[in-house]
């Protein structure tokens, strides 16, 4: 994990703020050494010790997604605390689909009918939408709340977008959403869509199947 820390800073030299650098930690934990606890221990002090003026808002959003993930993978009661602090605290300054995957995710079953026109209508607009990152977080948040089946046409672009060398990336990781979907509904006209993650230099990078 060392090595990969300073590969990265020698990428990007901006990363040496204590959240930035507790993201990619934490990732690498969470997806390679399974490490719940200790990524959920660094990603809660760093949010403990910063001040949102100081915090681009992309650096904010992938730190509460990735804690978002720790705690989902972790189940336990004492790791969603720190986490719903946080949302508290810096909810105002995420990105609307993040706020969303808080309840409709994290916990589907509070989520109210407010939630859920939103994020309907945030599916909506996945019609034109080209950046993966956005549609796989959107598929997250539409996972337990039965609306992945509007992702699903976003979902194939990526995978066809991968196949080619597009930049299907992600700094943080992310859920297997066409294979959840193929285990939840009938498979359509796409044949079914599998799912798998691989990581690679502290980047996911999604690899996705379709099986006719």
């Amino acid at each position: 994990m060392a090595e990969l820390l300073t590969r990265a800073r020698q990428a990007d030299p901006q990363l040496d703020s204590s959240l930035a650098t507790a993201v990619l930690a934490a990732f690498v934990l969470l997806n390679g050494e399974g490490d719940l606890d200790t990524a959920h221990r660094l990603l809660v002090a760093a949010l403990e010790t910063t001040a949102t003026i100081s915090v681009p808002g992309h650096v904010l959003d992938e730190t509460i997604h990735t804690l978002t993930l720790v705690c989902f993978f972790g189940d336990r009661r004492e790791l969603w605390a720190p986490f719903k602090a946080a949302l508290e605290h810096f909810g105002s300054e995420l990105f609307p689909i993040q706020v969303l995957a808080a309840t409709t995710f994290a916990d589907p079953q509070r989520s109210t009918p407010t939630n859920l026109v939103a994020l309907d209508q945030i599916i909506a607009g996945l019609h034109h939408e080209t950046d993966p990152v956005h549609i796989v977080r959107v598929a997250i948040a539409a996972n337990f709340v039965g609306r992945l089946d509007g992702c699903r046409d976003a979902l194939l672009r990526v995978i066809v977008d991968g196949r080619r060398g597009g930049a299907v990336a992600s700094p943080n990781t992310s859920h297997q959403q066409g294979c959840c979907n193929d285990r939840l509904n009938p498979p359509t006209v796409y044949g079914t869509l599998r799912g798998s993650v691989a990581i690679s230099d502290g980047q996911v990078r999604i690899r996705l199947l379709l099986c006719r």
